[in-house]
């Protein structure tokens, strides 16, 4: 793959050994996932944005056990079907900015160890198009700019009988998402959130905070008054 004419590759040598590994870059081709170039054994991270993807098959470049983060967006992906991701220790998980609208619940059946998930900017309507029963090790989501308001005013995001995103979670990002107002003991079962952005919503009053939260976001919201019991804790 290194030597292909779409693809860029460096050695990443930091002092941080988590991330010492290959880098590849490839970009602006259509077919690369049809190529079916192996990765090698030392790959860290690999890019595959803008290359005008409209789905995720099944591709050697995808079946990895040393790699750690990989970055799909900027494509034009519409679903993310099962059997797909054979990568155990990913970390990093990029599908932002894609027509997203799709996710099988066993997609992520084989990245159990990811952390980070960045789902921004796609075209979920509802959580009942995503699934998290897998991701048990998840740190940080990031779900910005999707319709998933009115879904989540009707249903528990962390409730492990429904999406099932798991109460380890540390950072939520539901920017922009059109929700309207947060359920009563929405977050009662998540100890140990520590970063939370709700901006650019439509919630009107300030609803009950998780006690370990350490960054709040909520500009961009019309709430008229914030008293000192709401931080009481």
């Amino acid at each position: 793959i290194c030597e292909s004419e779409f693809c860029v590759c460096r050695h990443n040598n930091t002092k941080d050994t988590d991330s010492i590994g290959d880098i590849i870059t490839c970009a602006y081709n259509t077919r690369v996932l049809k190529q079916d170039f192996d990765l090698p054994n030392t790959v860290y991270a690999l890019t595959l944005s803008r290359n005008n993807l409209s789905s995720i098959t099944s591709s050697n470049l995808l079946k990895s056990s040393s790699l750690a983060e990989l970055y799909l967006n900027q494509n034009r992906i519409t679903e993310v079907t099962s059997n797909v991701l054979h990568l155990p220790n990913l970390k990093r998980l990029d599908l932002s900015n894609n027509e997203l609208k799709y996710v099988d619940k066993d997609a992520f059946q084989y990245i159990k160890n990811l952390e980070y998930l960045n789902l921004a900017n796609n075209w979920f309507t509802s959580f009942e198009m995503i699934s998290f029963h897998y991701l048990g090790n998840l740190v940080e989501i990031v779900l910005d700019d999707n319709e998933l308001g009115g879904s989540l005013e009707e249903n528990n995001l962390f409730d492990r009988s429904g999406y099932g995103l798991t109460h380890k979670i540390k950072s939520l990002s539901i920017s922009g998402i059109n929700l309207k107002s947060v359920q009563e003991n929405f977050f009662v079962d998540v100890y140990d959130l520590k970063k939370l952005d709700i901006s650019n919503n439509h919630i009107a009053e300030l609803f009950e905070l998780p006690f370990t939260l350490e960054y709040l976001d909520l500009s961009g919201n019309p709430i008229t008054e914030i008293s000192g019991e709401d931080f009481a804790d």
